[in-house]
Parts: structure tokens; sequence; C-alpha cells
């Protein structure tokens, strides 16, 4: 036997060696996910009779409920709607959690891994409940302490317990989800731009009237209705009125018909568009809290051309401004819904709805108007005349 033979031989030999011990391991701690067991193995099958989520923690519980059209809502408000985006998730991921291995079963060391009960002083621990009726539920679950898995860094390890069962557990998935009631909601009510009203007003009670407008598109600046003579604009507050409907979002939203308003408005005011989309706002008041409601108009198509008609045989200036509007509308037509289609989008949204905000952007819509300009720094004129006299010769 040469060299070359024998040298072949050893690390075949080697090999076989290599591949014997590691068959004979046991199998490891980080073993690939599929390979494990689920915590839930019936509950994939059982998904589409989800009918609500109830989700308890130490200062709040609220339900997420499934309607009849399939849309989930918030049941705490009068089932506001809740994004599927935020609900899927949620399901899938207690579908998917899988054990890793067994926790404490000791209840007086829970608390250190956040499984203890809710209803504890101080507990940290949520209480997921899927219920597909009023009875049991199909799954009910304290989740606790996460955190990035050194397995999967795109999961989490996390520990759990079922509330009847001392048995805690460390599973591996994604059970990240919003524990306060209100963040589940889209809290976005309106996002227009600030650059694109016509005309802005404001009528509020015992305060003047407020009109921002602009004449064409192409203007850049908005003019206020009745400026006084050798007023300049406050752009802060303009910005600040114009920019109202711009990333408005609600703190708090509550159904139009559980309130009772005060008969009064505190505030009306319309934002109209230069294609006829108008935004009517009314702030009232029910109770200490003040609300927003929203209501969106467009002009029918034929009301839309009698305008553009009439418009453009007021002058020659006037229609070739409006002939040039006209291309620009036709341009951007395919990518922008008509007024009348976005009006019913919006309505859709706001209708039965009143909104609380916040309170910088009430101080924005509640504006006076002469927070709307300046006037300019009125000049001491006995003062100036005393300091221009020409000094007298006291010894004549």
């Amino acid at each position: 036997m040469n060299v070359k033979t024998l040298s072949i031989l050893i690390l075949i030999a080697g090999l076989l060696g290599f591949a014997a011990f590691t068959l004979t391991q046991p199998d490891s701690p980080h073993d690939k996910t599929t390979e494990r067991e689920r915590l839930f193995p019936y509950f994939s099958s059982q998904l589409d009779t989800a009918q609500s989520i109830v989700i308890t923690t130490a200062t709040e519980t609220f339900t997420l409920s499934k309607q009849d059209n399939g849309q989930w809502g918030l049941l705490e408000r009068q089932n506001y709607p809740v994004s599927t985006a935020k609900i899927n998730p949620l399901l899938l991921g207690l579908a998917d959690v899988v054990k890793l291995e067994l926790g404490t079963s000791n209840p007086e060391l829970y608390s250190r891994i956040g499984v203890e009960s809710v209803t504890e002083s101080e507990a940290k621990s949520v209480l997921v409940q899927v219920k597909a009726t009023e009875e049991k539920p199909l799954i009910s679950l304290l989740i606790g302490n996460q955190e990035v898995s050194a397995i999967d860094p795109k999961q989490k390890e996390i520990y759990v317990r079922e509330p009847e069962s001392s048995q805690s557990w460390r599973v591996l998935g994604q059970l990240s989800f919003p524990q306060v009631a209100l963040n589940w909601l889209d809290k976005e009510i309106a996002n227009f731009p600030t650059d694109n009203w016509q005309t802005i007003r404001v009528n509020s009670n015992s305060e003047t009237a407020i009109e921002l407008f602009k004449e064409n598109k192409q203007q850049a600046d908005y003019q206020l209705r009745d400026l006084p003579e050798g007023a300049t604009l406050n752009s802060n507050s303009v910005y600040g009125l114009t920019g109202f409907l711009n990333f408005l979002d609600f703190e708090d939203v509550q159904a139009v018909n559980g309130l009772t308003f005060e008969e009064t408005p505190e505030a009306q005011a319309t934002f109209k568009q230069f294609d006829g989309l108008t935004i009517e706002l009314t702030v009232k008041k029910a109770g200490e809290q003040r609300y927003l409601l929203l209501t969106a108009h467009a002009p029918s198509e034929s009301a839309e051309s009698t305008e553009s008609t009439e418009s453009t045989e007021s002058s020659e200036s006037e229609a070739t401004t409006e002939t040039q509007e006209q291309a620009d509308s036709a341009e951007n037509a395919e990518k922008t819904p008509s007024a009348q289609v976005r009006a019913a989008e919006l309505n859709q949204r706001w209708e039965n709805w009143a909104y609380q905000i916040p309170s910088w952007k009430w101080d924005r819509v509640l504006v006076k108007f002469d927070q709307l300009y300046e006037m300019p720094a009125a000049e001491n004129t006995a003062e100036n005349t005393e300091n221009t006299e020409e000094p007298t010769d006291d010894l004549e």
C-alpha cells in the first residue's frame, strides 16, 4: 500500500467518524421551527371562525369585534373601524407560535417572566382571548416578557401561560400588538395639502368672519378679505389655518348618536378646492368636551360645466387662466379621482363620527380675525417732534 492510498483511507475514516458522532448527538435546542410543536395546533383551521378578540391589561379591557360585513371594529368606540392589517398579524401569530421549552410552574416566579394574572397589582402581562362565540374562548393566553430570538432574529422568544394552567412556556413567534385600545385605530381624519384651497371661510360666535382666498391656482400666497389698510398678513397664523386639514389626526372618537351636543355650534368653517370639493367643518361641544364633525360636498358635473363657462366668458385674461387650469386638470384626470368620488369616500369615513383633536389644532381653526395680520408699529409723533425741535438760546 503506497502513501497516497493510505492518506485517502485515513481521510475517509475521519469523515465517517465525524458523521457517526453528529448523528448520535441529542437534538439541538435551536432546531428549525418548522419541526417544533405549535402551541395551538388546532387554531390555524379555526382562524375564520374568530368573531372577537378581548385584550386585557392591568389598566384596561377592550374588545375588537368582527361585524357582519367582515369589518373589524373597536367595541368601546361603537365599532369604529380597525384595519385587518392589524388584526391578521395577531391571529396568524397565535396560530404559528411554537414551543421552545417549558418555563416555570411556580406562581411565585410568574412576575419575573411577565405571566402573572392581569388582576394582580402592577401586572405586566397581557391577556388575549380569541372567541368564536360568547362561550369558552378558542384561545386564552397570558403573554409576558419578549426578546429577539437567537434562533431567528426576525422572531421573538416569548414567555406565555394559559390562565387555567400553572405551566408556562418559552415560545418562538411574533406576538407584538397594541396594548392600548385607541392605538388599534387609524387616527388620520384628513390630510390635504396647505396650498390647494380656493377659499377658506371661518365663522365663530361673536367673532369677525374670516375669509382667506386665492384668485387662481398659480397664486402663491393667500389673501385675507377685508385686510385693514397698512396691515400685513401674519404668516404663521395664516399657515396654521390653511394647514388645519394637513395631517389632521384625532386623539379620541365617538359616535355622533351617542353624544348630546349644545344647540349652537362653537364655530363653522368651509375649505373649498379649485375643483369644487368642499369640506364643511362644525365645532360643537358636548359637556366639557369639544368635537369636530366633517362633511364633504362636490358640485355635479353639470354645475361644474356651467361655472366653468361663466368664468371663461368673464374676461379674456380669466379665459386664458381657465383654459390653462382645464388643461392641467385633463392631464391629471386619470391620476386624481373626481371631486364627487373623493367626497363620497370622505363621507364614508366621517359620517356619524365626532372627533377630539389636539389642543394646538383647535387653536389653528379657532383663530381670530385680528390674529391673521399685523399692523405697523405706531409712531410716537410727539416724541419724534420733541427730538427734532431746534434748541433755543435761553440767554437772549
